[in-house]
């Protein structure tokens, strides 16, 4: 019967009932047990409504802004440490999880109802937060410690954003609805995050460039930088770069910005190899991606480049062909390593054993050029490779690749293409092919594009029969997809 009435009592809010105040003061308890720092980080967490949820890279950024982060003795930057803060948190259970299905990461958190009612409640007793919302029409008279805006439209946003708080080091305006920047933005000189990304922005106003502790820039792809964007020497995150023929100068800035660690570049335009000049300065990149939307892709654009050891992902699919696996692409060199998305020209069986050993690769997406190159190879995984990985997708493959037992533990997706014909002219003697997915024992999800040029019709159906049976003997039976459309007992 207690329980019962806990159970009742869940999620009642700032109610004043006796069950409420008493499941308050047991959580309190966890709530003091943690150490100063992250109690205030943890109160911070009431800006955000209830069952919302919240981008990790975000809130570290805004606990950053806040000045709830310090520099501590090991010298580790802002964000690493507010990393750890967060761990702490959800080692804690003080907040919730949510992982990245495609590289099982956590991404994402929300806080349970109950310990939002407490956090609430006690800021609401410390005047931590004032909520400004759509009903409101102005800034309380109050004292405010911080004033998030929530729900508002477009004028009432960037109005009193640039109205309230000339300290403000945090201004996110995603999804506003916002047509343009105010010129009026270099006022905000302590601003640290500027985000409009998914707005109608077109271009950023030349003023952008003055704001000196700026760390982090997002905006969409189709907006563009002025010119001096080398003025912003704190920048860490860049995220759109457009280059277009008109604006190629911005290269000649990017490389003063040395303390990157986030670049998204889009060329919609020729590839230039200034770019690569460029990249060999910044040796604190640690996620890096370049799309090329227009013009031709670069054959062999990158091949001069050399990696910081810190780099944590690098997609590169849409914009260039590597020669080859490069001689940096060691998993010595690289243990931070953990998203690869490329397109090779060449890729032997031994270059993707040397993949196999990166310690932290959790995504891996490969573009083979077969068609060019003439490469016909199947490819074998062997035991004990890629001990992380969590998402495998080969493109441009003939024959199809198969894994041995103890190769990929932790692959849950996996999407690959090979030719119908090929696939039978690895059948055994009994007619059954054997890609050795049995032998994949965290599997949930497969993708499969056939190739059926030159075949006929019973043996495209033959090969979807034994693909299916392989799924329906899997222990975790995971879902097949071949050409875009879901297999089941009936296409037998």
């Amino acid at each position: 019967m207690e329980w019962y009435e806990v159970c009742n009592s869940i999620g009642t809010g700032l109610e004043n009932s006796i069950d409420v105040e008493n499941m308050r003061k047991i959580l309190s308890f966890s709530y003091y047990d943690l150490p100063s720092h992250l109690r205030t980080c943890l109160l911070y967490l009431c800006v955000f409504p209830e069952d919302y949820k919240i981008e990790k890279d975000r809130l570290i950024w805004m606990w950053i802004a806040e000045g709830f982060i310090q520099c501590d003795k090991q010298g580790r930057c802002l964000f690493e440490l507010g990393e750890s803060y967060f761990d702490d948190l959800i080692q804690r259970s003080m907040i919730q999880p949510i992982y990245d299905v495609y590289a099982d990461m956590i991404y994402e958190c929300w806080v349970h109802d109950m310990v939002l009612d407490l956090i609430c409640h006690l800021s609401s007793e410390e005047n931590f937060v004032t909520i400004l919302n759509h009903m409101d029409h102005g800034s309380p008279s109050h004292l405010i410690l911080r004033l998030p805006i929530q729900d508002a439209n477009e004028e009432h946003a960037v109005t009193s954003a640039t109205r309230t708080l000339q300290q403000v080091r945090y201004l996110g305006l995603r999804g506003t609805n916002i047509h343009h920047v105010p010129e009026e933005i270099e006022k905000l000189r302590f601003l640290q995050t500027l985000d409009v990304r998914n707005n109608p922005i077109c271009d950023l106003p030349s003023t952008v460039v003055q704001l000196r502790h700026l760390m982090r820039l997002f905006f969409d792809g189709f907006a563009r930088v002025p010119k001096g964007i080398g003025n912003l020497a704190s920048l860490q995150h860049l995220f759109y770069l457009l280059i277009e023929d008109a604006t190629v100068y911005i290269l000649e800035d990017l490389d003063q910005l040395t303390e990157l660690r986030l670049l998204h570049v889009i060329f919609f335009s020729e590839w230039s190899d200034k770019l690569v000049s460029c990249l060999h300065k910044l040796q604190k990149i640690q996620h890096l991606c370049i799309d090329v939307c227009i013009a031709q892709w670069s054959i062999g654009g990158l091949d001069a480049w050399v990696a910081p050891r810190h780099l944590r992902s690098l997609d590169t699919k849409k914009s260039c062909w590597f020669s080859a696996l490069l001689a940096w692409m060691k998993p010595s060199l690289l243990l931070d390593l953990s998203s690869v998305s490329i397109a090779v020209r060449e890729l032997p069986n031994a270059d993707l054993d040397i993949l196999g050993r990166f310690p932290a690769l959790r995504h891996l997406d490969v573009l083979v050029d077969h068609e060019d190159l003439g490469i016909f190879r199947g490819f074998v995984v062997g035991s004990g490779s890629f001990p992380c990985l969590v998402y495998f997708e080969f493109e441009g493959f003939v024959r199809p690749v198969v894994f041995q037992q103890g190769a990929m533990p932790r692959l849950r997706t996996f999407r690959t293409q090979f030719s119908v014909l090929e696939a039978r002219k690895n059948m055994s003697s009994d007619g059954d092919v054997d890609l050795g997915l049995g032998n994949l024992p965290s599997l949930q999800e497969i993708m499969l594009w056939l190739d059926c040029k030159g075949a006929r019709e019973e043996e495209v159906k033959g090969l979807k029969a034994l693909l299916w049976h392989a799924t329906k003997t899997h222990p975790n039976h995971p879902s097949l997809q071949i050409n875009g459309h879901a297999e089941n007992e009936d296409d037998e």
